[in-house]
């Protein structure tokens, strides 16, 4: 019996020790499943993060979009002022000269006026002085 029992015993052992051994190993196993469910926790909670990120993405990309075209239509409106006040310089300066032009010509014309007038004098004066000539000649051979 004694080896009987010595054999009991040591079955007991063992199976005490696998038990044990189990015991751990379910206690890894809990431990392992705990990390597993914690990490797929912080999965589900990155994915989720990512699909935020993305979606904010997104709107910014509009957002981006949406101001882009906001400027290029101010810059459509400025470029078409800047060709209206371009073409209103470009009137103010023909009209300028024009003006200048017709200044010109009506000082010219007065010029010109007072030109004649000033000719007619010294022709009369000139007509003037050969008549007084004449007369001072006609005196001389009269004396």
């Amino acid at each position: 019996m004694k080896s009987h029992s010595k054999r009991l015993e040591e079955l007991h052992l063992s199976i005490s020790s696998q038990i044990h051994s189990c015991e751990e190993s379910i206690v890894d196993i809990k431990s392992s499943a705990e990390d597993f469910v914690t990490l797929e926790k912080d999965n589900l909670l990155k994915e989720k993060q990512i699909e935020e990120l993305k979606n904010e993405n997104i709107q910014l990309q509009k957002q981006i979009n949406d101001q882009k075209i906001k400027y290029q239509e101010q810059i459509s409106d400025l470029e078409h002022r800047l060709e209206e006040y371009l073409y209103k310089i470009n009137q103010n300066i023909t009209e300028n000269e024009q003006i200048n032009e017709n200044k010109l010509i009506i000082e010219n014309q007065n010029l010109i006026a007072r030109n004649n007038e000033l000719l007619k004098t010294i022709q009369i004066m000139g007509n003037q002085n050969k008549i007084r000539e004449e007369i001072n000649l006609k005196a001389e051979k009269k004396n």
